[in-house]
């Protein structure tokens, strides 16, 4: 008896693909200069006003990683079923 047959639907879960740790630059931040040696041109620059709030505003949108968290693809097509190459079970 097999588990799954041609033309069942089926639900799948796993981990999805790492992309990418975003920075400043992928939020579209303001940079220093990019020439001339200035060592600023990754930073992120100004996130937030200076005076008046003085702090930045909960939610900002911020650098950080992009990917590996679960993903769910639903009411997929199983095509064919090949047990002899699935042989760990």
């Amino acid at each position: 008896m097999e588990t799954f047959q041609a033309g069942d639907r089926v639900d799948i879960a796993g981990i999805s693909k790492e992309r990418i740790h975003g920075g400043g630059e992928t939020l579209a931040f303001p940079r220093g200069r990019r020439h001339h040696g200035s060592m600023f041109h990754r930073a992120p620059g100004s996130i937030g006003a200076s005076s008046y709030p003085s702090r930045v505003w909960p939610g900002q949108k911020m650098g950080g990683q992009t990917g590996n968290r679960q993903a769910t693809l639903q009411n997929l097509e199983v095509i064919d079923v090949r047990p002899r190459q699935n042989s760990s079970w």
